[in-house]
């Protein structure tokens, strides 16, 4: 472990090692989070693709371990939103690739 070092000493402040970030993190339990209207930008090497996302609603993260780090709360809501957005982004693609199929079809017909 490291200590911080104040300028011009060459030992720390106290004899006790520095605490991490980590061993002095709260933790929380969060009974309701939704996220409403959010928007994701894709982009397939052309014009970025605009989708809404569905409302994301999750609860008691952090209640099964006895509370949450800020970075597993993090992680937890990050998920869902990576989650929902690439759900957003299949389902686009999807209807565009049946779109695509049904003007081939169209376009066979006008060609026979």
């Amino acid at each position: 472990m490291t200590a911080a070092v104040p300028a011009g000493s060459s030992k720390p402040a106290d004899d006790k090692p520095a605490r991490t970030a980590a061993s002095g993190s709260k933790k929380l339990l969060i009974k309701k989070f939704t996220l409403t209207n959010g928007r994701v930008a894709a982009s397939f090497g052309g014009p970025s693709l605009r989708l809404s996302l569905p409302d994301i609603h999750l609860t008691d993260i952090g209640k099964e371990t006895g509370g949450a780090t800020p970075e597993q709360v993090f992680s937890t809501v990050f998920s869902a939103i990576t989650r929902s957005a690439t759900s957003a982004v299949t389902d686009q693609t999807k209807q565009a690739g049946e779109a695509a199929s049904k003007a081939a079809e169209s376009l066979k017909k006008i060609f026979k």
